[in-house]
């Protein structure tokens, strides 16, 4: 979980919620602003996942989710533990958008990645799991395979 007191998570929530309001401008401006203040790979990962959603092409969504995961893993260098909640959201929404830019077969390996990440949450990441046996489930379908899930 995201703990809602840091100021780059915050900028990020008020975005979503000007996104759910309508206000794209709004959330946009919320959102360049958090990624221009993220000064830690963990903030500038959280920024960029946040970003990724706010972009209207699938191209953009997935240089964003790319840009994430790869902070993530400068964050992971430092400190292990300060991602380990974050992976399953990051490698779903990666997974995602290697679907939305054409890249089925990708997507496949991203979704087990997000199983692999899920399951080591525990109970917690079960709503994660479920996630990405579904993705996992439509790229293999859309690859003509029946992959184990």
């Amino acid at each position: 979980m995201l703990d809602a007191n840091q100021p780059i998570v915050r900028l990020c929530m008020a975005a979503q919620e000007r996104q759910v309001a309508g206000d794209l401008d709004g959330a946009r401006a919320l959102l360049q602003e958090a990624w221009q203040d993220a000064s830690t790979a963990w903030e500038r990962a959280v920024a960029a996942h946040y970003v990724a959603g706010g972009q209207p092409l699938a191209a953009g969504q997935h240089h964003w989710h790319r840009t994430a995961m790869d902070e993530a893993r400068l964050a992971e260098a430092e400190d292990a533990e300060s991602v380990r909640e974050l992976w399953p959201s990051l490698h779903l929404a990666f997974a995602g958008s290697l679907e939305g830019v054409g890249s089925p077969d990708r997507a496949a390996a991203a979704y087990r990645d997000a199983l692999d990440v899920a399951r080591g949450l525990g109970p917690s990441g079960e709503g994660y799991v479920r996630a990405a046996e579904d993705g996992l489930r439509r790229v293999t379908l859309a690859l003509g395979e029946s992959g184990p899930v």
